[in-house]
């Protein structure tokens, strides 16, 4: 057999006997390092692992300049000429989700941290389903306060708005017929157009936390499903066992303490799913090696684990899609647009001083005070994990504790598994 990756003494170590039939290409023995723990199999077969220490997938399993959420690369940056328009750096880095969480961090540390030092485990109470309670600025939108302050303000601006148009539009002829017409046509059309605007905005973003939620609800139904699988298939096999069921911890941190981008990473350099895919592969080689045929339970818990591949894409790609800042640009644009078009409508029905009269106002007042609770609606929704309007997770929670209970209420896996660093 030919071996070019390794060097004659490195094989001999593991053999722990001399090796004399090999023809070996001799490479420094620096380059074996990432073999330790593994037997080769001379004839020809995969490394077998044969330590029985315990190993720990450290987390995050990137270097620390992989990831650099507020660095772009030069071609992605916003050009400088558009100063306007750096809003879009901060967009894309808001793709990351920096506080995405699909259930309470704080139940699954304690519950963790019981399980590594041998007292008993929490039980779950229906408060750790519960969605994060929104806190500061996220909900004084919606507080009467905010509406009142709106309205008080809008009400004093307008009569200044008016009497800055009623100054310039005196001596201008025909203005009070322009005005009519100005009345008849193009505020309705800005209003056809704003309608139709916020419509598909509240859509596009009811659509997305829709997708997003039915998404995570399959994955983490699956995801129970493996977690079962995984303690029947490994029964007796504790080193194997310890490592699939690490797999499994290790994804259930990334949705329940990790943002996406620290998701997306974790898939690039240590994908819990590949490693759990190798892992199950391995077990169905030794029984047909043992028995010639393979369990029908490890054939199904690696077509669920493909299966899983698919429904995370789905979800990554639902939590990256949410609306640039040109979308809210414009419609901060359109609804500048009509209220101008409303406080130019009413020159014709002003006073002497050009002050408009006391059902304008109010009427002015309350347009205003509903398209800035449309535009904070629909910036609430943008961000499925944050702010009034956030996904439920009360189903994702559930089957994630789940998963947790189940393998730390497990003498196989208690105090050898971790979900959170030390």
């Amino acid at each position: 057999h030919n071996v070019t990756s390794l060097s004659v003494a490195s094989i001999e170590k593991w053999a722990k006997k001399p090796i004399s039939l090999i023809l070996v290409k001799a490479v420094p023995d620096e380059k074996i390092d990432d073999f330790n723990g593994l037997d080769v199999d001379l004839i020809g077969n995969n490394p077998k692992r044969t330590s029985s220490k315990k190993r720990k997938t450290p987390f995050p399993p990137y270097p620390p300049e992989a990831f650099d959420m507020y660095t772009l690369p030069e071609d992605a940056k916003t050009p400088k000429s558009f100063p306007e328009l750096r809003a879009m750096d901060f967009y894309r880095s808001s793709r990351l989700l920096n506080e995405r969480s699909y259930a309470r961090k704080n139940r699954f540390f304690e519950i963790d941290k019981m399980s590594c030092d041998g007292s008993q485990l929490f039980q779950p109470t229906i408060q750790d389903l519960s969605s994060p309670a929104f806190v500061g600025l996220e909900k004084v939108w919606v507080t009467s306060y905010f509406r009142i302050g709106v309205i008080t303000i809008s009400g004093f601006i307008f009569p200044l708005v008016t009497q800055f148009l009623y100054a310039q539009s005196v001596g201008i002829a025909r203005m009070e017929e322009a005005m009519v017409v100005d009345s008849m046509s193009f505020l309705p059309a800005v209003s056809l157009v704003y309608g139709a605007f916020i419509t598909l905005t509240l859509q596009i973003l009811y659509e997305r936390q829709r997708y997003i939620l039915e998404q995570i609800e399959m994955e983490t139904s699956l995801l129970t499903v493996i977690t079962q699988n995984i303690i029947s298939i490994f029964e007796g096999d504790d080193e194997r066992g310890v490592e699939a069921a690490q797999c499994i911890t290790d994804h259930t941190r990334i949705l329940v303490a990790e943002s996406r981008g620290t998701e997306l990473m974790t898939m690039i350099y240590d994908d819990p799913f590949i490693r759990l895919l190798n892992l199950l592969t391995e077990k169905r080689r030794d029984q047909i090696q043992k028995t010639g045929i393979s369990e029908s339970l490890i054939d199904f818990t690696r077509d669920t684990t493909r299966t899983l591949f698919q429904v995370r894409s789905k979800r990554l790609g639902g939590e990256s899609s949410c609306l640039p800042p040109t979308h809210f640009s414009l419609l901060f644009i359109l609804t500048a647009i009509w209220l101008s078009a409303f406080a130019i409508s009413t020159i014709p029905d002003l006073d002497s001083d050009g002050l408009p009269s006391n059902a304008t106002r109010v009427m002015f007042s309350l347009i205003t005070t509903m398209f800035v609770i449309f535009y904070q609606f629909a910036i609430d929704l943008n961000n499925p994990f944050k702010g009034v309007y956030q996904i439920r997770r009360s189903a994702s929670a559930a089957q994630l504790l789940q998963n947790q209970m189940l393998l730390m209420r497990n003498p196989m896996f208690r105090g050898k598994i971790s979900f959170f660093d030390d």
